[in-house]
């Protein structure tokens, strides 16, 4: 949607109107103005059908993103005209956070998770000044500033119950966190390609060398981006006969793997606890392990994950890794 010059002023002008009902201080007026400007610009045909409403989403979501002391904020909510100032027949989605790739596929994947279709987003990068506190001083263009923000505001396609609006909120917020997770160990999953080719090598002592060449030379394809590292961590295996167990090697974890807590074998699990097929992929197969896992990505595409891993062979010959 593009609007002109005197559609633009109407909307400024409702929206200040809006901003006097809602008590909004004067001293944040020219952010506002800012923030509707780049909200309008941006306004989907869904969204511009119900161009009645655009003034009070300007309002109700600036006052939303007016203040932010976490790394993200995420609301879930049904408008009313009582509470917001608009009703559209359908919930909506607000997202403040710093911008990031993978933001909106992976926050779009997770609403439809729960069964909710989005119909339209409303998504402005913007140069966001904050005071210490958070505040929200100055809206500035995305290229004049090295802080941006990424604000984004979804409207699904019907009404959420309390629960899924609940279960939604929730889902969104650990996505972003995995999110932020992803992009910002990006660069340290990389460059485990170079020990996973060297570890790869070393197998050579128990592998044969057609097998090392395959490993390393896949390794090495997914380094020349082909691949979205999203998350890398070790695992060590320790006892000796009926005894071994694997536990997670501290402080290996990466990306959307930095939470060692959050892993079954954070500490030492029995390979005899484990199901057969699980506890032989630690001690037997080959050098380098291809497969997918159970569990969908988080981030970027909601498609079930590929699993590489890399056996770390020991002085002895056998998997130790």
């Amino acid at each position: 949607m593009v609007m002109d010059s005197v559609r633009v002023d109407d909307l400024l002008a409702e929206v200040g109107r809006l901003a006097d009902d809602r008590g909004i201080d004067e001293g944040d007026r020219e952010a506002l103005g800012a923030f509707a400007r780049n909200f309008a610009s941006r306004v989907p045909p869904v969204i511009e059908h119900d161009e009645a409403t655009i003034p009070a989403r300007i309002v109700t979501m600036f006052q939303f993103v007016l203040t932010r002391d976490q790394p993200a904020k995420v609301r879930v909510f049904t408008p009313t005209q009582e509470s917001h100032g608009y009703e559209v027949g359908a919930s909506v989605v607000e997202v403040c956070t710093p911008d990031s790739p993978f933001l909106l596929d992976s926050i779009t994947n997770e609403v439809e998770r729960h069964d909710v279709k989005v119909a339209g987003v409303v998504h402005p990068v913007v140069g966001a000044e904050r005071d210490d506190g958070g505040r929200l001083h100055a809206i500035r263009h995305a290229r004049h500033t090295i802080t941006r923000e990424s604000f984004e505001h979804y409207q699904l396609e019907s009404k959420l119950d309390p629960e899924t609006i609940e279960a939604v909120e929730t889902g969104i917020t650990r996505v972003l966190g995995d999110v932020r997770a992803t992009v910002a160990d990006f660069h340290q999953m990389r460059a485990k390609i170079d020990r996973m080719v060297e570890l790869t090598r070393i197998g050579g002592s128990a592998y044969s060398q057609a097998e090392v060449e395959e490993g390393v030379a896949l390794l090495q394809w997914l380094d020349d981006d082909n691949f979205v590292f999203l998350g890398y961590r070790e695992y060590r295996l320790i006892g000796e006969g009926d005894d071994v167990a694997v536990e997670v090697v501290p402080g290996t974890g990466l990306g959307i793997l930095s939470d060692e807590a959050r892993s079954t074998v954070r500490k030492a699990v029995p390979l005899a606890d484990l199901p057969p097929d699980r506890a032989a992929r630690y001690t037997e197969g080959d050098l380098v392990v291809v497969t997918k896992t159970n569990r969908r990505s988080p981030v970027h595409r909601s498609a079930k994950m590929d699993y590489v891993g890399v056996r770390i062979m020991g002085p002895d010959g056998r998997t130790a890794g």
